[in-house]
Formats: structure tokens, sequence, C-alpha cells
């Protein structure tokens, strides 16, 4: 049953599990037309599994792809769970204007513990990806898919002494592919370039300055910057960005650079680990040892470090991608125009196009070499 208050329980699969502060959760459901019996038919805890991630909380997608069902562990509890927290979080981003992700439910298994439920921040239509990458602008980066394949997280553990030594020396011997594969993958994640165009630059920016001060005023760090790229034959894009508006995720940032588009989203994940004792210690310990930047660090240099990072990370060199493509319009007009001079018309300036943009990836490069040559 719902009220203003919330609803008592919510049907999760097959199984009613009690609701946690569900007088805020509502009102995200309630903004975003999500009606209480989302997840009903729409998940299966026998899907549940380890998320890969350092915690190790059990983590799962609906059926539908639009949702993640993860468990919520104490020190994320602490933080969720506080009525200010909460008042604060929904005000934030219940009118849309934010990256960061929308938990829209939180509620108790009598078995399994309490869990929490996560907007896709990614689109579900899109199922290939060119690169999916979870960065926080320090050592901790990483790839997460590579042209379309994933890649496996291949961690060094203290008992894994050959990976140390091996790692330490600047041997490959000792060390299997996919560790190497993950290593690559990380410093790839970290130094890679994103092209947006200058406007989308500005857009995301400001988005990413609110919510890093938003979360900086609630003392919680190490967070991640989830991007997602695809990318689409030239003819498609359009129907791409449109098939996954959706005002559960960011919207997509399409533009031109180098010969191909590019559909990019983002969003902001895991941001409820709150600076503590414990984060003390471990701070203490990567400075001395760990690769830097490191992310254990306090919040407010943490997110300075966050915004430094993506500020150069952005560059604004990409071109934004014209209402319709040149090709797809010869197609359309083949297709219901008979008239030929107005076919040739439009063949010359799809040449005159292409013969353009390579002058501009010419340019293009020049531009990178002179103004990134010292990074």
């Amino acid at each position: 049953m719902t009220g203003r208050s919330g609803a008592s329980s919510l049907r999760v699969g097959s199984v009613f599990c009690e609701t946690l502060k569900d007088e805020h959760f509502v009102v995200l459901r309630r903004a975003f037309n999500l009606q209480d019996t989302f997840l009903e038919s729409n998940f299966h805890f026998s899907q549940l599994g380890n998320g890969g991630g350092k915690g190790g909380d059990l983590i799962a997608r609906t059926v539908d792809g639009r949702f993640f069902v993860k468990q919520l562990n104490v020190g994320d509890a602490k933080t969720l769970l506080q009525d200010n927290f909460l008042s604060s979080y929904v005000a934030r981003v219940k009118e849309g204007a934010t990256l960061i992700c929308k938990i829209v439910a939180a509620f108790t298994h009598d078995s399994l513990g309490r869990f929490i439920v996560v907007a896709n921040c990614l689109p579900a239509n899109i199922k290939t990806w060119n690169g999916l990458y979870d960065l926080k602008g320090s050592a901790d980066d990483k790839v997460l898919i590579d042209d379309g394949v994933t890649v496996i997280e291949a961690h060094k553990r203290c008992w894994k002494l050959s990976w140390m030594a091996s790692e330490a020396l600047g041997c490959d011997r000792c060390i299997p592919v996919t560790r190497r594969r993950y290593l690559s993958g990380k410093r790839k994640a970290y130094d890679m370039p994103i092209y947006l165009t200058k406007e989308q630059k500005r857009e995301v920016m400001e988005l990413l300055r609110e919510d890093v001060a938003f979360l900086t005023n609630h003392g919680l760090m190490d967070y991640s910057l989830i991007m997602a790229v695809h990318g689409p034959p030239l003819g498609t894009y359009q129907l791409t960005a449109s098939d996954s508006a959706n005002i559960l995720h960011s919207k997509s940032y399409v533009s031109y650079h180098r010969g191909s588009v590019s559909v990019v989203y983002f969003g902001i994940i895991d941001f409820l680990q709150a600076w503590t004792v414990t984060k003390l210690c471990a701070h203490h310990i990567k400075a001395c040892c760990a690769p830097t930047p490191i992310s254990t660090i306090p919040p407010r240099l943490y997110g300075r470090q966050f915004l430094n990072h993506f500020e150069w990370k952005f560059r604004a060199l990409a071109y934004p991608v014209p209402l319709r493509d040149c090709n797809a319009l010869i197609n359309l007009s083949h297709e219901t125009q008979e008239d030929e001079e107005l076919r040739a018309q439009l063949e010359a300036l799809s040449r005159t196009t292409s013969e353009l943009r390579d002058k501009l990836d010419i340019a293009e490069k020049r531009i990178d070499e002179l103004v990134y040559a010292g990074k």
C-alpha cells in the first residue's frame, strides 16, 4: 500500500520486501513515472552475484535492464538512510539536471539483507559498447569494456607474490594475460582524451561541478564517473540517440571527430562512501606505496582532483553532428524523389563534405600535437 509516507512493502520479483525510508524514495518514483509494481516479474534474486568491486556487494540487473538491485552495505547505509541526506538527495536528482544516478527504492529481504534499486545510468537498448569506463581521475581508473569485449578485473593481491615481484621488476613473464590486459586498460582509462564539442564540455563540466559540490558538502568521496561510448554508423546515430532518450539516465552527447560519430553517456555512481577513520588509515598507507594519484583522500581534495582531471580529459575539439547525414539524404531522395538533378546535387554535396572532413581530421591532429604535446 502506498501513501504520502511511501509504500510499506514492494514486491521484488515474487518476494514481498519491507521498504526502507520510502517516504523519500516514493517522491523519485512519482517524479520518474514509476509504478510501485515496477519490479514485479522484472527481477529474480537467483541472478544476484558479486559485482566485482572491492566491497564484494551482491548485484544484478532487472529483466528489462533499466535497473540494478544492489546489496546495501553497512557503510553506504549510514550515509543513505539519514533523513537529512535523503531530503537533499531527492531534491537534487528529481529535477533531472544532474549526473548522479537515481536510487528509487531501498528494501530489506528477510534472508539476504538490505538492498537498493538504482536506475541504470546507461540506456538499456544499446547492447554493445565501443568503450565502457569507470573513472575517478586517479590510478584506480579502469576499462570495463574495450571495443565491445569485457575486460576481466585481475587485481593484484598481497598473496600473489609472483605478480608483485614481476611488476616491480618490469617483467611480464609471471603475469597472466588477463592481468596485463587489465593494467593496460587502467592506463588507457586514465590517459585517454574524451572529445566533445565546446558546448557539450561546458554543459557536462557545469553538471559535474554542481554534483561534486553536493557530494563534498555531505562529506562523500571515492565516487566514479561511468562513461559509455557508442559508435553507430553515420546514418543511424539519430535513431540511437532518440531511442535511448529517458529521464532515468543522462542525456546522450553526439559529436563528430576524426571521421567518426560518437554517442557518449555519463553518470556518477558509487557515491555513498563517507570519509571515515578507516579511510584515513588507508590514505596514509596508500600515500606511501600506491600508484599516484590515489583516490583515498578527503572529500574536498577528492572533489578538486576529480574536477581538475575531467577539465583536462574533456577536449573541446569535436564538432556538432549535422541534423541529417548526407548519405542518408541521398538514400532518401533515391527512394522518394525522381528528380535526377536534385540527386546529383546531393551526391556532390556528399563528396564535398567527405573532402572537408578529411581536411578537418588533418587540422585536428595538428592542433592536438600543438596544444597537448606537454601532457
